[in-house]
């Protein structure tokens, strides 16, 4: 699993406990983005507190002093020297319940997608997340998404979701040149290009910066 944090020291501990309850999840790596928090630290300190335990996995820390130096294309190149079989990739925003993974997954483990995104817009709890998202992040997604389904033969409802999960087929075939919030929409558009199986699973979230999250 690939986790991109930036600043993020309010919320990574509690989704690493939550993550080591996943039996799915055999290496988190992290890529952090330049974080003037407590960010690090508090990873570390999890790390060795998770390593007490009799069943864990080993977590992967990696700074990056520019956060525009593409974290997605950093990880999926970690997982293809891991030889993962998928690669489960979420934003650590507080947005993100660790609790959608197996959803998330499930496509690739039945064969059914290489690329799965976990939408915010659609399933049961697509008009509770409406009301918990940002208006301008609400905005901002269905922008980039109508820009993102132009030309496309499968279409996305939420292009600009940061939790999804990359087959190894898929981690081959995409190539990613873009960084920041572009790479979202670049990766399904190479995904299209290549003709690689999209799926989209509803996902639920929490409140940004709410102690609900935890």
């Amino acid at each position: 699993m690939g986790i991109i944090t930036r600043n993020s020291a309010k919320y990574i501990v509690n989704f690493l406990v939550l993550l080591d309850l996943k039996a799915q999840i055999n290496e988190v790596i992290v890529v952090d983005c330049g974080s003037t928090d407590d960010t690090i630290d508090l990873i570390e300190k999890c790390v060795v507190a998770l390593s007490a335990k009799e069943k864990t996995f080993p977590v992967k820390i990696i700074q990056q002093d520019n956060a525009d130096e593409g974290a997605a294309r950093r990880l999926i190149a970690e997982a293809k020297k891991a030889d993962a079989d998928a690669l489960v990739l979420v934003e650590a925003t507080g947005e993100y319940d660790p609790a959608d993974i197996t959803k998330i997954l499930d496509p690739i483990v039945n064969c059914d997608a290489d690329l799965v995104i976990g939408s915010r817009f659609t399933g049961d709890e697509r008009a509770t997340n409406k009301k918990r998202m940002f208006f301008t992040e609400r905005v901002w997604a269905k922008t980039s998404n109508f820009v993102a389904n132009i030309g496309a033969t499968t279409k996305v409802s939420d292009s600009q979701s940061g939790f999804r999960a990359i087959s190894k087929y898929a981690m081959d075939m995409i190539s990613l040149k873009r960084n920041n919030e572009a790479v979202k929409s670049e990766m399904v558009a190479d995904a299209e290009k290549q003709m690689i199986r999209i799926q989209e699973v509803g996902i639920g979230i929490w409140m940004k910066g709410s102690v609900q999250w935890f």
